[in-house]
């Protein structure tokens, strides 16, 4: 998985190695705030179209409760709703129907359906991740002083990285059973389901 932090950039060009990296098979997480030039990464890639000016605003988060790429972690709705606000640039997104968003951006009191964290799946099957707004060590950190520990949102992050780091050729369903039985023998079945980030789910039916 490669992160790229505010690349493409409004104040400088873009490394050839970036632009080859958005043309392959790479899955990338694009993560930055006011000087992050969204509006030159290609659609497939990121399944938002950008307007923003030069302005900033504070941007905080909701829960999508509909999200259903991987697991909610525990607990992230309540974070949220005391975290500090990340910066980002006043303007909006216009989401495409690939894009999934875990968290919407929230502009104080008014709760928009603008990602602040959400996932894209383009025609060949390029997976990418965007992140729009800058500080999340802030989120870090007031979580640790909070709670004593930050594991809402490690497992916010870890959940990320395995997403896009997972391949869509492996079984999300899987049954274990014997390969040969005796006659008169008890038959025994286990199943498993995964989410697409193969971590085990537990309220499939």
């Amino acid at each position: 998985v490669i992160v790229l932090h505010n690349i493409p950039n409004l104040k400088s060009p873009t490394p050839k190695a970036v632009t080859k990296a958005l043309n392959s098979d790479v899955p990338i997480l694009f993560a930055g705030g006011a000087e992050m030039d969204w509006e030159h990464i290609p659609l497939e890639r990121t399944g938002i179209s950008v307007e923003h000016g030069a302005a900033l605003q504070e941007v905080s988060g909701t829960v999508n409760k509909g999200f259903s790429l991987f697991a909610i972690p525990v607990g992230l709705d309540k974070e949220l709703a005391y975290l500090p606000p990340l910066t980002g640039a006043i303007g909006k997104a216009k989401s495409s129907k690939s894009l999934q968003s875990i968290i919407y951006q929230r502009l104080d009191a008014l709760e928009t359906v603008w990602p602040l964290l959400g996932f894209n799946k383009d025609a060949l099957g390029r997976r990418s991740g965007i992140f729009m707004g800058e500080g999340i060590w802030r989120w870090r950190m007031e979580s640790s002083i909070q709670n004593g520990n930050s594991n809402v949102i490690d497992a916010l992050i870890n959940n990320t990285v395995q997403y896009l780091d997972s391949r869509d050729d492996v079984r999300r369903f899987r049954v274990v059973a014997p390969k040969r039985l005796e006659q008169d023998e008890r038959v025994a079945f286990s199943a498993q389901v995964y989410d697409a980030s193969l971590n085990p789910s537990t309220d499939s039916d």
